[in-house]
């Protein structure tokens, strides 16, 4: 049988595989959504449009951020319905340092 750690892809192999940086997904890395509208939309397409909307994020709500889309949306992945979409990134925040917003990861 073959050694199959000959196989195995680093991370930073996924990550240009991915087309650049990914947060950690799967690591059990999240950020919490603060937003000064009724809710922050989890969107289909990486751009605002009722039409758009798979579900509504609120403040406290928690999601695990994937990969940037550009300087305004990040891809996420939404625990509590299950779903994976875009949301504007300066309505989160990293609740290990208290910094909100796209600059904070890596923007």
């Amino acid at each position: 049988m073959e050694d199959m750690k000959k196989h195995e892809i680093s991370e930073k192999d996924l990550e240009n595989a991915a087309g650049g940086k990914a947060y950690g997904y799967g690591t059990n890395f999240y950020l919490t959504v603060q937003t000064a509208q009724s809710y922050l939309p989890l969107l289909e397409k990486p751009e605002k449009n009722s039409a758009n909307e798979l579900a509504k994020l609120y403040t406290g709500d928690q999601v695990e951020p994937v990969m940037p889309y550009d300087t305004t949306y990040l891809y996420v992945f939404d625990m509590k319905t299950g779903q994976y979409g875009y949301v504007e990134g300066n309505s989160l925040i990293d609740p290990r340092t208290g910094k909100k917003g796209m600059a904070t990861f890596g923007f």
